[in-house]
Order: structure tokens, then C-alpha cells, then sequence
């Protein structure tokens, strides 16, 4: 089950070679990104375009659209331990009601059934697939960009 939940989520963590306030002033010079203090140690990050979930920089929405969280812990060295992680996309959540509904409220045959379920896995694998590879993205950008070190 724990293969299969690492193409589902990220849960990746890193070294940064510095403490927490140099990784968080690190992050902020990053080009492209932005970020979202949740608390102390704990940041939200986005990249300004998020392609397939239709948010921008600065851009009002219902959703976050693609993002990282990243925990932060300084070690008794001077490096800070960053575990980036993502969480289930909510698109996953709307295609699921809107099957629910299809199957709940509308006369359906066999024939339509399997259509439709067939229908709910591919719409499932092609958010994952789209959100997934920019969820990716930015891991990469970050861990390129802050020179972090895989743990």
C-alpha cells in the first residue's frame, strides 16, 4: 500500500544548508514561487501559474491550486531538515461527487454504467497526472534553486 501512496503524495524530505530563517529568506528569493507562512516551521508553497486547476498569482479561488507544504526543523547543526509534503487534490473529491451523483440520480443501464466508471478512473488518473507533474515541478525548482541535499 506504501508504493502505491507515493505516486499518489509526495513526502520527501531534504537537508538546507542553513537554519530555518536563511531557508524561508532562500525560498522567498526563489523566482516563480510564492508562499504562505501557516506557522512558525511550516510554509505553504505555490508556484504563480498552476496550470489545470485555473489559479494565478494573486488570483481569487476556491482552492490553493498546485502547492507544497514544506515543515521545517532546525538540526543541532547548522542545517534545517525540510520535509516537503502534498496532500489529496480536491478535484479528486469533485469528480468522485459528481460520479456520485450521476449514479444516485439518473435511470442508468449496465452498458452506461461501466462507461461511466470507466469514465471516473481515467478522470482520476488525468488530474493526478496533471497535478502530480507540476506538484513535481516545484519540488525540482526548490530543490534546485536552494541547493537541498536529499535526506
Amino acid at each position: 500500500m506504501k508504493s502505491l501512496l507515493k505516486y499518489i503524495f509526495i513526502d520527501r524530505q531534504f537537508e538546507f544548508d542553513g537554519q530555518a530563517t536563511e531557508c524561508i529568506e532562500s525560498i522567498r528569493k526563489v523566482k516563480g514561487l510564492s508562499f504562505k507562512e501557516l506557522s512558525d516551521k511550516k510554509l505553504k508553497i505555490y508556484p504563480w501559474i498552476s496550470i489545470g486547476t485555473l489559479v494565478q498569482k494573486g488570483g481569487q479561488s476556491w482552492i490553493d491550486g498546485i502547492n507544497v507544504r514544506a515543515d521545517l526543523a532546525d538540526n543541532d547543526s547548522a542545517q534545517t531538515k525540510i520535509t516537503l509534503l502534498t496532500t489529496m487534490r480536491p478535484e479528486h473529491y469533485f469528480i468522485a461527487a459528481i460520479f456520485i451523483l450521476f449514479f444516485l440520480f439518473l435511470p442508468l443501464d449496465k452498458e452506461t454504467i461501466y462507461n461511466l466508471a470507466a469514465d471516473w478512473i481515467i478522470g482520476h488518473i488525468w488530474f493526478q497526472m496533471v497535478c502530480r507533474l507540476q506538484e513535481e515541478l516545484l519540488v525540482r525548482k526548490l530543490t534546485k534553486r536552494l541547493r537541498l541535499v536529499k535526506m
